[in-house]
């Protein structure tokens, strides 16, 4: 994407013979939880009962896009992406909701949609021309809302999954939002593709590896992103950076003398501010890491095990509290282990090492 400047290598993958889940009930963790749950108890007829586990009866196929970013090694390249005020965008002609998005990564994933949709859009080629009547008529009254055929035979379409780490995670959270319909398609000069924004309705997902905070207002639970321990990447947004270069330069001010003093002030500082974040409930006063997000412990427990914490959105009490003032999501807290617990590696290494309550290694 030219105005964006952010580059993306896309490989697409279909599975013609995947008959499994999608959207919500699809690569979360509740999924890799039922998996490990039919292993540990064979039990066929618990995996029957729920429906988040049950196979429709016919192969619908899955698309699986992978996106890879081209600077994901390249820390200033990405400080530069995120230190960017964001923007305001409407979610629907007919009332006054908005949302916030990074701009530059926002106008990257229209442009992944529209390089991608070609290829997603296959196996409904022949609906396209009535589903692009249905929403012209429809857009101007209900806007990125309206349901269309594609929507209303879910169930009966192929799932879309969209992987992604760094940068490249956050613009396939971003594009799950829109082909979900939960933000609308961005504007692109000399086009018109709004139905994009709902075309997978209740069919696409994302599993996002260190993805920065790029969107807020908007709450789903379709899209899961990973932190990994201190990765400065997923803490941050504009607004971080801002508090961070004040920090500093209160710092450097404090002189030789007033350096372990100032740095003891500004840790006692970051645990306020992540107690007023983590409980403001203006969602969409800052960027966040976007649908249900899972922290990493790196090595916490015994043998070199990992843990694992769902924090933020829907969660509440000790884990929020944790999330604020222990492992300071909301702010850039400098450590020796920032950058380094953003590399794919590490995240791989990390989640290898990943112990689940309740299960063990056969």
């Amino acid at each position: 994407d030219e105005q964006s400047n952010v580059a993306l290598s896309v490989l697409v993958i279909y599975e013609p013979n995947y008959n499994g889940g999608a959207g919500v009930s699809h690569g979360g963790i509740e999924d890799l939880l039922s998996f490990a749950q039919e292993e540990a108890d064979d039990d066929s007829d618990s995996a029957q009962s729920n429906p988040s586990t049950q196979s429709t009866s016919s192969q619908r196929g899955r698309f699986i896009i992978i996106l890879s970013d081209h600077e994901k090694t390249d820390l200033p390249y990405i400080i530069s992406t995120l230190d960017i005020p964001p923007i305001r965008v409407k979610l629907n002609r007919q009332s006054n909701k908005m949302a916030s998005v990074n701009d530059p990564l926002y106008r990257l994933a229209g442009t992944l949609i529209r390089s991608v949709g070609q290829v997603i859009d296959l196996s409904d080629k022949k609906d396209t021309t009535e589903v692009d009547k249905e929403v012209s008529d429809n857009e101007s009254e209900s806007g990125p809302e309206v349901t269309n055929d594609a929507q209303k035979h879910s169930s009966d379409r192929p799932a879309i999954h969209i992987v992604g780490h760094s940068l490249a995670g956050a613009v396939g959270a971003l594009s799950a939002n829109i082909l979900d319909g939960s933000l609308p398609m961005p504007a692109a000069e000399g086009t018109s593709e709004k139905r994009w924004s709902g075309f997978a309705r209740d069919r696409v997902s994302a599993l996002c590896l260190g993805c920065p905070p790029c969107m807020s207002g908007i709450e789903v639970d379709f899209v899961t992103s990973i932190i990994n321990g201190d990765d400065v990447v997923c803490r941050s947004s504009y607004k971080t950076l801002q508090r961070l270069y004040g920090r500093t330069e209160r710092s450097i001010k404090g002189g030789i003398l007033g350096k372990g003093v100032g740095l003891m002030s500004d840790a006692a500082r970051l645990t306020v501010t992540g107690l007023t974040s983590g409980s403001s409930k203006k969602q969409d006063a800052h960027l966040a890491v976007p649908g249900r997000v899972y922290l990493i412990r790196p090595r916490r427990l015994g043998g070199g095990s990992s843990s694992i914490h769902e924090v933020g959105g829907s969660i509440s009490g000790r884990e929020n509290f944790r999330a604020a003032v222990l492992w300071q999501l909301n702010d850039v807290l400098l450590s020796k282990s920032l950058w380094k617990h953003h590399s794919q590696s590490s995240y791989i290494r990390s989640l290898d090492r990943v112990q689940l309550k309740g299960f063990s290694d056969a």
